[in-house]
């Protein structure tokens, strides 16, 4: 049986390796700045970010994160996945199928219409899973993705 629960802040230290295997499997291990601390002040006091963790047959096998958005156009709000990993062990058991099962139903709840996220280009198999299973729509041929890091937050100069 596969849930979907809200982290709790004992569960940290899993959450924080969780993240490390995702940054692993992704090979952006380096890029890994985070620790416990962060992650408590981020999600607990700010709450920044909404952490799930998902569960098949009680045991942890995985984690997601999410927080809001808005879109001018739609004038309504929407619901960025930042996070969704799942152990290689647990994949195609329908652990992805039922994250977004849960994130929906949050969207139905609070009238939210979009759900958007990345995936990296060479992920073949989450692309064919979001894109087939899923219906969604590559919007990448439309926008880029642009960031100012915290460096670049720190030196700029206008």
């Amino acid at each position: 049986m596969i849930k979907i629960l809200p982290m709790k802040e004992e569960q940290l230290d899993i959450f924080l390796e969780l993240i490390r295997e995702l940054a692993d499997f992704e090979e952006m291990l380096n890029e890994v700045m985070c620790d416990k601390d962060k992650l408590y002040k981020s999600f607990f006091v700010e709450k920044y970010a909404k952490p799930y963790m998902i569960y098949y047959d009680e045991q942890i096998v995985g984690y997601m994160i999410y927080y809001f958005t808005f879109s001018s156009f739609l004038g309504t709000g929407g619901l960025y996945l930042e996070d969704l990993y799942v152990r290689e062990a647990f994949r195609d058991k329908g652990c992805g199928k039922k994250a977004f099962e849960y994130l929906i139903n949050i969207c139905k709840e609070k009238n939210l219409e979009r759900i958007e996220w990345v995936c990296l280009r060479g992920n073949e198999k989450a692309i064919n899973f979001y894109e087939k299973k899923l219906g969604a729509d590559d919007i990448s041929k439309v926008w880029l993705l642009y960031r100012l890091d915290k460096e670049g937050i720190n030196s700029l100069k206008l």
